[in-house]
């Protein structure tokens, strides 16, 4: 019986190979003899290698410092410790992937790490998390995430989703290279084995799959656990090219996220307003027209769980979140990785190569860079001339920002705040503004005064008034209601269930995005241009508050949902 011939190609990599392993034993070695007399230079990776050591090389360094020997132990405890948490199997399952470098944590890593737990155990099941480039946000979540929880769920179905399918293929490589690596089979292996493997598909024997595609690719109809969504745009592209991408977010993405309820989660570095967390934001009138309504309501409430990382720290941050642990302003994000000569020389090479909005891919606010919300307001200016010729015809709201305090009882309270605005042809046009300081009786008396005359001289007519949470600002909201009614005046509630800020975002979206128009040439022109400029820091917001119930109002009106 003859033997099998060797072919010479396969003589090289086997002898390649041998030399590899041969090296990598002879460096481990080394490396048992310098911690035996420098045992305070341990780390994490050694401990991974002990395990790939024979005993009889790791005796004498566990005889003469037994501490290293019970944490070796507590270290190789069991599988299940690892699973305990998804930042621990992170740290432990890096060197087993070909990433570069050493793992080095931060607290943003084990932030995204907890909201992903609670994605896996159901707590949760939409997610965003919007951070600047190179900083861990793809690696985590389409290659450690998918093989944890493989490694306790392997019937769990994945789709990956980016503005090209490279991205979602790139990280299936990854994926596929942790899951057959030694340390992983060694650990999990018993729990699935692998079954299909392609550019685009990776199955397991447990009915658990990945699937990558480019946004407007297939692979949803077979119901995946989780969709994932990483950078679903590119900066350069178009405003069409992403009211696309919210299209086939609204017909695919959002239909099987909300009847299914599987889990969509959403990570990118922010590019402008229109981008999909944009969309989802509410951060310009446009947008959520492109999502189904029921989805748009979802939005308008802030449903998501949202991570927001800026690259240095803001404390007047508009998406700040609790998870953020900094406290200094211009603090960096991961000083261990990426230090501030490095943000600028990134910064500058992104802008040197045409690369628009990088200020937003750090900041994370494409709106509010400047630390100012509100833009283009010199252009958003009209004479009256410029009016649509028939906007007696459009949809007027008067919207109210209301206080409660007299001006001869605090002369430095807020105040009682009214904007007249018409929706003409999806246009909206500031067209009066008027500041009131009353208490509550004759507040309202002069809220409904002010309707009766505006009534009079347009042809659809509403009030929008705030209502703040709890029984008395119910109650208060119902009385202006019932008597507006008697007067034949219709009048819409605004719920002041989010912050100021978070609540004028969309009307600067419209502002920026030549969607709202202000009378210019009027006394009360040049007020409400000063607050809009100062907001969200100038010593008075009721009128922005105002002007942002009623464009959310307008919104509201043209759904049909008043």
């Amino acid at each position: 019986m003859s033997l099998p011939t060797v072919s010479n190609k396969a003589r090289v990599m086997l002898y390649l190979e041998a030399t590899r392993l041969l090296k990598q034993r002879r460096a481990r070695v080394e490396r048992v003899k310098f911690l035996v007399q420098n045992p305070d230079a341990v780390q994490d990776s050694d401990y991974d290698d002990f395990a790939e050591i024979d005993g009889r090389t790791l005796k004498p360094l566990f005889l003469k410092h037994p501490h290293i020997y019970e944490q070796f132990e507590q270290w190789h405890e069991s599988p299940e410790r690892v699973l305990n948490s998804l930042h621990e199997f992170v740290r432990r399952a890096y060197r087993h992937t070909k990433l570069a470098g050493n793992f080095v944590s931060n607290w943003h890593i084990v932030a995204s790490c907890n909201e992903y737990e609670r994605i896996y155990r159901g707590e949760n099941d939409r997610l965003m998390i919007n951070q600047p480039p190179s900083t861990a946000k793809s690696v985590v979540a389409n290659v450690f995430f998918p093989a944890w929880v493989w490694a306790q769920s392997p019937e769990w179905g994945f789709a990956n989703f980016s503005y090209t399918d490279t991205i979602p293929k790139r990280d299936g490589e990854k994926l596929k290279g942790l899951v057959h690596s030694a340390w992983y089979r060694r650990n999990f292996g018993h729990k699935f084995r692998i079954t299909t493997e392609s550019s685009d598909w990776l199955k397991n024997n447990r009915g658990g799959w990945r699937f990558g595609a480019g946004v407007g690719g297939g692979g949803l109809g077979m119901h995946p656990h989780a969709i994932v969504i990483d950078d679903p745009q590119k900066a350069t592209w178009s405003k069409e090219q992403n009211r696309n991408v919210a299209k086939w977010y609204a017909n695919t993405v959002a239909t099987r996220g909300m009847l299914l309820r599987c889990a969509v989660i959403l990570i990118m570095q922010r590019l402008s307003a229109t981008d999909l967390c944009g969309v989802l934001l509410g951060e310009q009138g446009c947008g959520l027209d492109e999502l189904p309504s029921e989805l748009a309501e979802e939005a308008i409430e802030k449903a998501w769980k949202h991570l927001c990382f800026p690259m240095r720290f803001d404390p007047k941050h508009r998406y700040r979140c609790p998870e953020d642990i900094r406290t200094t302003n211009g603090e960096l994000l991961w000083p261990a990785m990426i230090d501030d000569a490095k943000v600028r020389s990134v910064m500058r090479e992104m802008s040197l190569q045409g690369e628009p909005n990088v200020a937003a891919q750090f900041g994370q606010d494409p709106l509010s860079q400047n630390k100012n919300l509100f833009e283009e307001l010199e252009s958003a200016l009209i004479h009256e001339h410029d009016l649509p010729e028939k906007i007696r015809h459009g949809r007027a709201i008067r919207s109210w920002d209301r206080a409660a305090t007299p001006e001869d009882k605090n002369p430095d309270a807020d105040r009682t705040a009214g904007v007249l605005s018409v929706d003409y042809n999806g246009v909206e046009y500031v067209l009066h503004t008027i500041v009131l300081r009353k208490g509550p009786a004759d507040r309202d008396r002069a809220i409904a005064t002010i309707a009766e005359s505006d009534a009079r001289n347009w042809d659809n007519y509403r009030v929008c008034v705030e209502e703040t949470t709890g029984a008395d600002g119910k109650q208060a909201y119902q009385a202006l209601h019932s008597d507006l009614a008697r007067r034949g005046i219709v009048c819409m509630s605004s719920p002041a269930i989010k912050s100021k800020e978070i609540r004028a975002t969309p009307a600067a979206g419209a502002i920026k995005y030549g969607l709202m128009r202000i009378l210019r040439g009027r006394d009360w022109t040049q007020v409400l241009v000063n607050e809009l400029k100062n907001f969200p820091y100038g010593a008075h917001d009721d009128i922005v508050d105002a002007l942002a119930h009623g464009h959310n109002a307008h919104k509201r009106w043209r759904d049909g949902k008043v």
